[in-house]
């Protein structure tokens, strides 16, 4: 969020839509975030031994999707569907914000959204 203010301060003129322009620079930080760390997981498995576990993950006594099944229905989404998904439900964007911020139209971000719901849909039962 910092690198976000930072960029906004430099602006020579304030964004038309500050809450697109927000999640467009947050998000190409976060992606350039995730390849660094990308990089940094790969040079650190080189160098050490596989672990094994400690212990065994609990079992759960629900019908509803958990945390990691969730984020594995998520990374099978491809990466501009799941911003989308994400940007929606978990960051309460407008379709509208989000083609702003995805320099999309709102039609194209609706159709993406609804692909996706549907494919997670598809891929969590």
């Amino acid at each position: 969020m910092q690198e976000a203010f930072i960029r906004l301060a430099s602006q020579a003129t304030t964004p038309n839509d500050c809450i697109a322009w927000l999640a467009r620079v947050v998000r190409n930080a976060a992606i350039d975030a995730a390849r660094s760390q990308r990089r940094r997981n790969q040079y650190e498995n080189a160098a050490t031994c596989t672990q094994t576990l400690l212990f065994e993950p609990a079992q759960v006594l629900s019908d509803r999707p958990q945390t990691e099944e969730l984020q594995v229905a998520l990374q099978a989404l491809d990466e501009e569907t799941r911003d989308i998904v994400v940007a929606h439900v978990w960051n309460d964007m407008t379709f509208r914000q989000i083609a702003d911020a995805f320099a999309m139209s709102a039609a194209t971000v609706h159709r993406r959204y609804e692909a996706g719901i549907d494919t997670l849909r598809e891929s969590l039962r």
